[in-house]
């Protein structure tokens, strides 16, 4: 099951460990590519709410930069609020 929030062309996984965002992440591509579409590793970010280790997230090929916060639907999510 992909747990997941979506608008439009915006896509946010979400997942209570990081094995399971890339298990997500893994499952998306693969079903993206079934209908002629990709993931764009440029904008594809990861922020993790709970830790604070730098290293990035990859897989399926690629390597997903992390952030503090983003824009989803005109409201900016953060990690620390």
């Amino acid at each position: 099951m992909l747990d997941v929030l979506g608008f439009a062309d915006d896509l946010n996984l979400i997942g209570n460990s990081k094995e399971t965002v890339m298990n997500n992440a893994a499952t998306l591509i693969d079903k993206a590519k079934t209908v002629g579409l990709t993931v764009n590793q440029d904008k594809t970010k990861v922020m993790e709410l709970l830790g604070n280790d730098h290293e990035i997230f990859a897989g399926k090929g690629l390597v997903f930069g992390k952030v503090n916060q983003f824009k989803y639907l005109g409201a900016i999510i953060t990690s620390t609020s």
